[in-house]
């Protein structure tokens, strides 16, 4: 159950920051190279990335 809700705050921020920045899913999949859709599915919480993306997907969000 925590996780869970860690995952759900998790995603509302990184959405929340997605869009501060003027940014669509597309742009994050296509800055980090990933294939479509894929940033989709982590906000979405189909998909965990991996500690690799995590760590690109935190740099694309500007998240230092």
């Amino acid at each position: 159950m925590t996780i869970i809700i860690f995952n759900y705050h998790f995603n509302l921020i990184t959405i929340k920051r997605r869009h501060q920045l003027k940014m669509t899913q597309e742009d994050i999949d296509s800055k980090m190279g990933n294939a479509d859709r894929l940033c989709s599915k982590w906000e979405c919480g189909f998909r965990t990335p991996t500690s690799i993306n995590l760590f690109c997907w935190a740099e694309t969000l500007e998240c230092h």
